[in-house]
């Protein structure tokens, strides 16, 4: 989970895409091996101040499953 705070929904967006074109560009190292991932992750353009953590959590872990049935490797831009 990262949080951007006052970030605009263009800034979120570019954020996420930056992590998730590292990862995909960053293979891991693990026992003389080398080993590609990619990642998907949901980025939220807005949030109430009024949200518990548990709940952020659990919105992120829903666009985190949304994105990954839509071909995995992907940022999902929502706002709540």
């Amino acid at each position: 989970l990262v949080v951007l705070v006052n970030a605009n929904e263009s800034a979120a967006q570019r954020v996420a895409e930056k992590i998730r074109e590292r990862c995909e560009n960053t293979p891991i190292r693990l026992e003389g091996k080398s080993i590609n991932f990619t990642v998907s992750m949901g980025a939220f353009t807005s949030c109430s101040p009024n949200i518990l953590g548990e709940e952020l959590i659990g919105m992120a872990d829903k666009n985190l499953y949304s994105a990954k049935k839509m071909g995995r490797n992907r940022v999902l831009d929502t706002s709540i």
